[in-house]
């Protein structure tokens, strides 16, 4: 139906993405130029499953992204995605409240076609994961909290364990990239629950990506 309102060759947009949990926490873009795609040159943005997903993309110094409208600070959280990243260069599909520049406590997850990484505070080296980004996948990261193991896992399994260093101060963007040009990621879902879910996070990948064959 999209595609037949909006025609062969054009892009329609998101200004919200509505939260589901009931709080409230809506992501919204008000600027047109950096609304993310639900369809993009006149094809619904999906999974390459084909599930319909909102596509985030880096054209020049403008980024594709949706704003919290107020940040997440709860820390221990856990945040899960299923995504699908095009090119080798990651998009930030959680980021932090700080601006580019900030030496502030980060929490972020970027992922890229070749790795994956939780960026965060100073004292704390996470390292790069090798992934498969080309591909429909789930991701999640258990934060812990300061001085507790943190965890990141890709496709159901546990890739990094490390231990937090600092408290991180909040996050607030879904899809930010590096400064530079980037093919187009599409984003399925976006979950953050704030508590820790290690006895459960096996039992939920396994939920959400029941529908999608993932």
């Amino acid at each position: 139906t999209l595609v037949a309102y909006t025609g062969q060759g054009i892009d329609a947009f998101v200004d919200t993405w509505y939260d589901q949990s009931g709080n409230g926490r809506n992501a919204s873009q008000p600027t047109a130029g950096s609304q993310p795609f639900i369809v993009h040159n006149g094809g619904l943005t999906t999974l390459d499953n084909k599930t319909p997903s909102l596509g985030f993309q880096r054209t020049g110094s403008s980024d594709k992204q949706m704003v919290l409208a107020s940040k997440i600070t709860g820390e221990p959280y856990t945040f899960i995605t299923v995504a699908v990243v095009k090119g080798g260069l990651p998009i930030h599909i959680l980021r932090e409240n700080a601006a580019a520049t900030s030496a502030s406590n980060r929490p972020q997850i970027n992922i890229g076609k070749t790795s994956m990484r939780y960026a965060s505070d100073p004292s704390t080296t996470s390292g790069y994961i090798t992934v498969d980004g080309d591909n429909d996948f789930i991701a999640s990261f258990l934060s812990s909290t300061n001085g507790g193991t943190a965890d990141m896992r890709f496709n159901k399994s546990s890739v990094h364990t490390f231990t937090r260093g600092a408290v991180g101060n909040g996050i607030r963007y879904i899809g930010k990239f590096d400064n530079t040009s980037t093919p187009l990621t599409m984003i399925e879902s976006w979950i953050v629950y704030e508590s820790d879910l290690s006895t459960d996070i096996a039992e939920i990948e396994k939920e959400i990506t029941r529908p999608i064959g993932l």
